[in-house]
């Protein structure tokens, strides 16, 4: 190895390089095995979360469509503490969302004939709105 080092010295090359060179040499002089591995952990942690959680809110997005994740996160709640089952985040439940693809919109269509997506119109929102009796609210509607 002392060899190696004065090599290094001398013409001033890192220690990487030569064992590049030397791994070549071995490899019968594959130039593919110079190229970067994937550096992405083989097993990933996927969210496992209750199929029946997941149903609920894709029927409160079909039913109540403009319906965000902090509202639908109130109703999880309820119907979570029914039926024994663990709740989760209001983050969680847009992570779904976006993953299931769970926006309906009204359909806009331009002049000719291309489908555009709905602007809607702007409301105006008050702040910091509690959502207290937005379950009051649900039971009286359905």
């Amino acid at each position: 190895m002392g060899y190696l080092l004065l090599l290094m010295h001398k013409i001033s090359v890192d220690q990487q390089s030569i064992d590049k060179r030397k791994l070549l040499k071995d490899n019968n002089g594959k130039i593919e095995f110079l190229k970067d591995i994937s550096k992405i952990p083989k097993n990933k942690r996927k969210r496992e979360t209750n199929l029946r959680v997941i149903d609920y809110i894709v029927i409160i997005r079909k039913k109540y469509p403009r319906m965000g994740k902090d509202k639908i996160k109130v109703l999880l709640n309820e119907y979570c503490k029914d039926s024994d089952i663990k709740s989760i985040s209001s983050s969680t439940i847009g992570r779904i969302i976006k993953e299931r693809n769970l926006f309906f919109y009204p359909k806009e269509y331009t002049h000719f004939g291309k489908e555009k997506r709905f602007q809607g119109i702007k409301k105006l929102r008050r702040k910091n709105y509690k959502l207290v009796n937005l379950v009051i609210w649900f039971r009286l509607i359905q």
